[in-house]
């Protein structure tokens, strides 16, 4: 199996309801804003998905409902989180203590082009290197996909 491919048949389904939201404005005074309606995280062997709805709302004219990739950044976070926990065994409890913490820092972003779905959507991950240093710290590299976008990162990895 590639490190690319979804592992089967082991993984663990968390169903949850909760909206991430992202808004900022490009020019003063017009606000841009989306909110990912994530119903249910998947996560197996260095392997996670999010299945998500999204809405957009933009105050620029004639701007297209499009999946910002700055909403997907963010919920990389929460996708490798997800998908660390049952790397290292612990429970994913959303409103549980952080069990660890990381901050993706290095990037590189493809977006042949724009995703104009607003519904169905998949954010698969694949954690593809995984370096322990000591006993609570790690680096991870990762490449996350949301349809044709594309984003591999790298980053510190701590748990606490």
């Amino acid at each position: 199996m590639s490190a690319l491919e979804t592992p089967q048949p082991t993984h663990d389904v968390y169903p949850e309801q909760h909206e991430s939201h992202l808004s900022f404005n490009v020019m003063p005074g017009k606000p841009v804003s989306e909110t990912l309606h994530v119903k249910r995280y998947v996560a197996g062997e260095r392997y996670g998905e999010a299945h998500f709805d999204r809405s957009y709302q933009s105050s620029m004219e004639k701007s297209p409902s499009h999946l910002i990739f700055l909403s997907t950044l963010v919920h990389t976070q929460k996708l490798l989180y997800v998908v660390l926990c049952r790397e290292f065994g612990f429970e994913y409890d959303p409103h549980g203590p952080e069990r660890l913490k990381m901050w993706p820092t290095k990037f590189n972003i493809r977006i042949p082009e724009m995703i104009e779905e607003e519904t169905g959507l998949v954010q698969k991950l694949w954690v593809t290197d995984l370096k322990k240093f000591n006993e609570t710290t790690y680096r991870a590299t990762l490449e996350t996909r949301v349809g044709s976008l594309v984003v591999e990162a790298a980053g510190p990895v701590f748990l606490t």
